[in-house]
């Protein structure tokens, strides 16, 4: 098997998310923080035969670009305790040993979630309210709609009724009126959660 250089970058984006993972067989990948604050779903391409963990995924793909340099493919194969990666040429091979998965864990099922409210956030705006979020020493980021037609994205501090309020008009249109939702995020797994790849 080889992994296609879209999972390779999903995987890379995985490994920010918690060092060790544990993939199914099948296409979905899966991976949650430690702290079970950010999380993780991907449908890959490759179908993987069998289930395994591994406990340092940068080792493992630093493995994988050392046999994908100088335009080789890395071929993977999986063993019941270990995953063999061996360039095309047969010459040169690794072996990473696998962990179990009650070492790892794995991501509980969530259910479906459906998303009501679309909106495009600019890079300028995350700039300005991030900005204004580290000056004010703000931990949240809120989305919320009122029903007035109105997004808005807001940083603060949800647990202290005195702390300073940034509100950022992100989308206003009568689509959104009568809808009303607030999202809560912290501001130290946003950028995590808001730039990871997850798939198809």
């Amino acid at each position: 098997m080889q992994l296609s250089s879209e999972t390779v970058e999903i995987l890379k984006n995985f490994s920010t998310i918690k060092e060790m993972i544990f993939v199914k067989s099948g296409n979905v990948i899966k991976t949650e923080s430690v702290s079970q604050t950010v999380r993780a779903e991907a449908t890959v391409e490759e179908n993987f035969p069998s289930d395994f963990g591994i406990y340092d995924l940068k080792k493992f793909l630093a493995k994988l670009s050392l046999h994908r340099a100088d335009g080789f493919t890395a071929d993977i194969e999986f063993f019941p305790d270990k995953i063999k990666i061996a360039d095309s040429e047969g010459k040169r091979a690794n072996f990473i040993k696998l962990c179990p998965v009650d070492f790892i864990g794995y991501p509980e099922e969530m259910g479906d979630i459906e998303i009501h409210h679309e909106f495009v956030l600019s890079a300028n705006d995350l700039a300005w309210i991030s900005r204004s979020a580290a000056i004010s020493g703000s931990p949240h980021y809120i989305f919320e709609s009122k029903g007035d037609g109105n997004i808005s994205m807001i940083a603060t501090d949800i647990k202290d009724s005195s702390s300073d309020v940034s509100n950022l008009i992100i989308d206003s249109n009568d689509v959104h009126k009568d809808k009303m939702f607030r999202m809560v995020f912290s501001i130290q797994n946003f950028l995590s959660w808001c730039f990871i790849v997850t798939g198809k």
